[in-house]
């Protein structure tokens, strides 16, 4: 696909889950849970997800926090209704140079460990 075809989708309101490094108000994990759900489910409305956090009875938006706690369930939500949780992990990356000039720093990342379907959030 061509930048152009790119630049043509998104003023129509789509993305390609495939050309996508996901939503920069998002933290990693969001958009490692988001950009799963999009490949898994070939969803390229634009505004068609969100993601929260799950704890207990409450809902919380995943823009709202940076750390996730091991008992928060991570929810990707379509407008539609549809909803999948999203089992992550958290793995170490070796040091690197984050900057020219400093010392590599330790960091970490995140994958997907399984994505299943929860039920529609809809009332």
């Amino acid at each position: 696909r061509s930048a152009i075809d790119i630049l043509d989708q998104a003023w129509q309101g789509k993305i390609s889950p495939l050309h996508i490094r996901g939503r920069s108000a998002f933290s990693h994990w969001a958009q490692v849970a988001e950009l799963a759900v999009r490949k898994a489910f070939d969803i390229t409305g634009i505004e068609h997800l969100d993601v929260v956090l799950l704890r207990g009875d409450n809902v919380v938006p995943a823009i709202t926090r940076s750390r996730i706690d091991s008992s928060d369930v991570i929810q990707v939500r379509h407008r539609d209704g549809r909803s999948w949780n999203v089992t992550l992990e958290e793995f170490d990356l070796s040091p690197r140079m984050v900057s020219c000039g400093k010392e590599p720093e330790s960091d970490s990342a995140w994958r997907v460990r399984e994505i299943t379907p929860a039920d529609n959030w809809h009332f």
